[in-house]
């Protein structure tokens, strides 16, 4: 059954996409130690108000006890580091449904 109303997740999983073709593929590592964070101004910049998870050491990230709305994920680049999917660190959107799904 779907989980009730605010406790709804969104997970993913971030990694290094070294041929750059935007498909995990079985020889491409998760990225731990990487934070992850829901954008809720959509200005591309981590502030201290935005909830946070940092991935685990398969690059996995989960945020829970969510509320129904549309959601930007993002990750916090560090230097030397490009986002392949989506490009330019635009960010996935995520939209949980009234009913917690």
């Amino acid at each position: 059954p779907p989980p009730p109303p605010g406790g709804a997740t969104i997970s993913g999983r971030v990694w290094n996409d070294a041929d750059r073709d935007r498909t995990i593929d079985s020889n491409e590592s998760g990225i731990s130690g990487r934070t992850v964070y829901l954008d809720a101004d959509n200005d591309s910049t981590l502030d201290t108000n935005e909830t946070r998870v940092v991935s685990d050491s398969a690059g996995n990230y989960r945020f829970t006890n969510l509320s129904a709305g549309t959601y930007k994920i993002r990750q916090v680049l560090p230097s030397g580091w490009t986002q392949t999917n989506p490009a330019n660190n635009f960010g996935h959107n995520a939209t949980l449904a009234t009913n917690g799904s």
